[in-house]
């Protein structure tokens, strides 16, 4: 597994709450809480940011980051920007930078599952973690993503098709 590169995207110009990553949560700022739960894995962690603020956060506190294009408009795409400089990795693990109570193991379940698969198809994945959504507000609110995937095994793994923040299927009015 320590081919596998934890991503964390961290964002400062959040639309919803301005500055998010640096929000304090019992005394710790959101992204800190972020990368400890990841570095608690074992697994190799980079926040991956265009922010000196959230820059400096992650230098006061030793964690790795990388600073990325102004012009990624998603954590996804910060995470493909990592991918393109840190090489040496066969796979990514996008975990965002407001979860931060993520849970470690939930991590290690992703890592233990796409490292067969990368290493079998000599190719470089990014996997996202995701759970079912249980409510019909969460089926409707465009805060949560929706995501279509080709289920390929038991496990409910498989290869992303389309997120959307809209519900999908389209409801269709009238």
């Amino acid at each position: 597994m320590s081919d596998c590169l934890i991503v964390i995207p961290a964002r400062f110009k959040s639309a919803r709450l301005l500055g998010k990553p640096l929000r304090k949560i019992c005394g710790e700022t959101m992204i800190k809480r972020v990368y400890d739960k990841c570095v608690v894995t074992g697994l190799d962690t980079v926040v991956a940011t265009d922010n000196d603020r959230i820059a400096r956060e992650c230098t006061i506190n030793n964690m790795e980051f990388i600073m990325t294009s102004p012009k990624c408009l998603t954590g996804t795409d910060r995470v493909a920007e990592v991918a393109s400089i840190k090489t040496e990795y066969n796979g990514y693990i996008n975990v965002q930078g407001d979860e931060p109570f993520v849970n470690p193991n939930d991590i290690l379940k992703i890592a233990k599952e796409m490292t067969p698969r990368v290493f079998d198809r000599k190719t470089d994945e990014v996997f996202c973690g995701m759970c079912r959504i249980t409510e019909k507000e969460q089926y409707y609110s465009p805060h949560v993503p929706k995501i279509v995937f080709n289920q390929d095994n038991p496990n409910h793994s498989g290869l992303l098709r389309y997120i959307s923040r809209a519900p999908i299927p389209a409801v269709k009015e009238g």
